[in-house]
């Protein structure tokens, strides 16, 4: 599965744009290729990219990544609905939770100490589910971040 993925998106866990950071995360793999991610730079951003969600529930896995990465925000879509989940930035233990439901835009302030994570739903009618949807993220350099 992850050559096949590969063989369509790039390969690189790292990818530094203007003030934001991207490092793919692969829960499935538990692979440590994130480890080759520098610290954050002073005055960006660090966004998580990862299939599974990783605030919902504690594991080994995630208490080695959160700590070693230091995201600002997480990616996710493993579960086929929306949701946010604010959670604290360095333990990614759970503060908030909650569905997102019919809404035109979701906005946030980034801080130090906590993490969002957005888990976006499916837009396949292949994966079983009848409501499919899309998110697109809007980040500006005031730190607010904008789901539409």
């Amino acid at each position: 599965m992850e050559k096949r993925f590969n063989k369509y998106f790039r390969s690189d866990v790292f990818i530094k744009f203007q003030f934001l950071e991207f490092v793919k995360v692969n829960y499935i793999t538990h692979s440590n290729k994130y480890m080759s991610a520098p610290n954050v730079s002073s005055g960006s951003y660090r966004i998580i990219l990862s299939h599974i969600p990783l605030t919902q529930f504690y594991s080994t896995f995630v208490s080695k990544v959160m700590p070693f990465l230091e995201p600002h925000i997480i990616l996710s879509a493993h579960d086929h609905k929306s949701q946010h989940i604010i959670s604290e930035r360095k333990t990614s233990i759970p503060k908030q939770m909650a569905p997102i439901t019919d809404f035109s835009s979701l906005v946030f302030n980034i801080t130090e100490t906590t993490v969002h994570e957005i888990v976006v739903p499916t837009c396949s009618y292949r994966m079983g589910t009848s409501e499919m949807g899309y998110g697109a993220l809007e980040i500006n350099f005031l730190s607010l971040c904008e789901e539409n």
